[in-house]
């Protein structure tokens, strides 16, 4: 279906643009909505592995680790994106 479509796609461009976290930003949606959360935190989790001061990816990521109820890894997330950007209000 399309959601397949859409997802090869960007399979296609995390590999072909592997300094990029957009792409496995965007799987990560696409991971979350239909429910497959291991998928959506290992795509996550690649993009900040791409892009680790990114303070959005960094709150994303603090946001996915508290739905699971995994705290440390939340307070971590945050915790990077508080010192990547101090004047991120989201992260504080």
């Amino acid at each position: 279906g399309a959601q397949s479509d859409a997802e090869e796609v960007l399979r296609q461009a995390a590999a072909d643009f592997p300094n990029d976290p957009v792409p496995l930003q965007e799987l990560h949606a696409l991971a979350r909505r239909s429910g497959r959360d291991e998928d959506a935190l290992a795509y996550l989790t690649a993009a900040v592995e791409r892009a680790p001061t990114d303070t959005d990816l960094l709150v994303a990521l603090g946001h996915e680790h508290g739905s699971r109820l995994a705290m440390g890894e939340a307070e971590e997330a945050y915790r990077r994106a508080v010192q990547a950007d101090r004047a991120n209000a989201a992260a504080h």
